[in-house]
């Protein structure tokens, strides 16, 4: 049975999911594909919800998050390939695919997630576009050949890379402040 004390530890230790509600939920779709563990789910979606409140996305999209088994046969994509966005359009709805590695914990996942989040910002917002042949238009200007191009060089994977740092700064203040409000709220 769980008790009082059980759901505040289990709550203190970040086991227990944040039940964070987006502004714009009703407009936006989040599902999460290629896990089975309910739980997992759940946190990864509220954390998407998270996400996209944090990062301004106030558009109708439809946001698949898919944790999938990467398993590159390029030794260099397996050092930087965790995670991936794919943008694609559903319905004249902007759908974006977060494809995230399942090998890793789940609090790498979830830094990857934020990391991918970002790109979905910057592919909404049009700050970045793909195009075919690793080319890519980063606010206005032209890259060729991404892929000669450092990957911590790349100023949208900068942005990227600065984003998931701030958003999961946030989130942890976030869950502290859930914390201290559910310890001081509990009656034993």
């Amino acid at each position: 049975m769980l008790t009082l004390r059980k759901i505040l530890l289990i709550a203190l230790i970040g086991a227990m999911p944040l039940n964070y509600v987006s502004a714009d939920q009703s407009r936006q779709i989040v599902r999460v594909l290629g896990c089975n563990d309910p739980e997992k789910i759940h946190v990864t979606r509220e954390r998407a919800y998270f996400c996209l409140d944090y990062l301004g996305i106030l558009e109708d999209i439809i946001l698949l998050i898919t944790f999938v088994d990467f398993n590159p046969q390029n030794e260099t994509y397996k050092q930087h390939l965790l995670g991936t966005t794919i943008p694609s359009a559903f319905d004249g709805k902007p759908m974006m695919h977060v494809l995230i590695e399942k090998n890793l914990g789940f609090e790498r996942q979830m830094i990857v997630l934020y990391h991918e989040i970002t790109h979905v910002k910057q592919f909404i917002r049009k700050e970045l576009i793909q195009h075919a042949n690793e080319h890519i238009t980063w606010k206005g200007k032209d890259y060729y050949r991404i892929l000669e191009t450092d990957y911590a060089q790349r100023a949208w994977e900068k942005e990227a890379l600065t984003f998931q740092d701030k958003i999961h700064t946030a989130f942890e203040a976030r869950l502290k402040e859930q914390k201290i409000s559910l310890v001081q709220n509990s009656s034993y």
